[in-house]
């Protein structure tokens, strides 16, 4: 499977906005953990793991922030600047989230709470894995 870009139903007036995600929409996705990435220094990046069985959904609820996720031995790149517009990542993706503006927010919606995650953060043992198909890492 493949990551891919969705918009996410975004309802408002000159009262506020409402954005909101169903989970159901994704199947066989059931949030299980939300984390949230802020405060990132310029320059740094965060994730460059895999969670080798946990699917994520991402979304920058402020400023911008590019996702690059690694699928099937393909590099996709997201500039996430909208409140209204998510990145799925599926399980065995290598992730990679940089060049955050000042203010950004970013939160990752997993079906896996982190105990449960089977993390490498070692690219090269990442792409061996995948090279070899290997079945341990599976849900």
């Amino acid at each position: 499977m493949k990551s891919y870009q969705m918009k996410l139903p975004c309802f408002g007036e000159s009262d506020g906005k409402l954005g909101t995600f169903e989970p159901a929409s994704i199947s066989r996705f059931q949030v299980n953990r939300i984390i949230y990435i802020f405060d990132v220094p310029a320059g740094e990046s965060r994730a460059n793991h895999a969670c080798m069985n946990a699917a994520f959904v991402f979304v920058a609820l402020a400023g911008s922030v590019k996702l690059t996720i690694e699928t099937e031995s393909v590099n996709k790149e997201y500039i996430l600047d909208d409140k209204c517009t998510a990145v799925y990542a599926p399980p065995a993706s290598w992730i990679k989230a940089s060049e955050f503006s000042s203010d950004a927010v970013l939160v990752g919606l997993s079906d896996r709470v982190n105990k449960d995650c089977r993390y490498i953060d070692d690219y090269e043992l990442y792409q061996e894995e995948i090279q070899k198909g290997n079945k341990k890492w599976g849900k």
